[in-house]
């Protein structure tokens, strides 16, 4: 059997030091992603369409059907699964939750873990100034990416625009969603 060679030995080497400096990164801080939309209607239907958690495949895109997992249905605790395919799917599971005010939604697996490339994802949806006929809403998305300062650096430099990108998208098919 031929022995590997110094430069695939030297290329190992790296990507080992590399893989272990990444776990002994101290984590990163927090980065939001938000965007904020007028939806002409009162606080109290903004409210009824937000706090109905089945209907997140209407206004995410990508998003394909949305399924509620837990037999509570609104308040801390409610679960429901979004499929981006008959198969593919995440988890967002209420953590807060305010009556006419809002609520966040903690994302993971099935195990528990935040979406590549996160290790903690939240989605905060808050209904804002108000009168009898438009409602504000806020929506941010708050993570924190894997590996460290470098992860973070790195999402930030490549990943930071699209996810803002989708961001302001699922606003504005908020809105257009809840006034139609």
């Amino acid at each position: 059997m031929p022995r590997p060679s110094a430069r695939l030995m030297a290329c190992i080497l790296l990507a080992v030091v590399f893989l272990g400096l990444l776990k002994l990164q101290p984590d990163a801080p927090p980065t939001e992603f938000s965007a904020s939309v007028v939806v002409q209607r009162s606080l109290e239907e903004a409210w009824s369409r937000l706090s109905d958690l089945s209907t997140a495949h209407n206004y995410v895109p990508g998003i394909v059907r949305t399924e509620m997992i837990t037999d509570i249905r609104k308040g801390v605790g409610a679960s429901r699964r979004v499929y981006s395919s008959p198969t593919e799917f995440i988890n967002e599971t209420v953590t807060a939750w305010e009556e006419k005010k809002g609520f966040d939604l903690r994302l993971h697996d099935d195990s528990g873990r935040a979406p590549m490339p996160f290790k903690v994802a939240t989605f905060s949806y808050r209904l804002g100034d108000s009168d009898n006929t438009s409602t504000t809403i806020d929506l941010s998305l708050n993570v924190v990416f894997r590996g460290g300062l470098l992860g973070a650096w790195l999402a930030q430099h490549i990943l930071a625009g699209t996810i803002q990108e989708r961001t302001d998208v699922i606003a504005a098919r908020l809105q257009a969603f809840y006034e139609s």
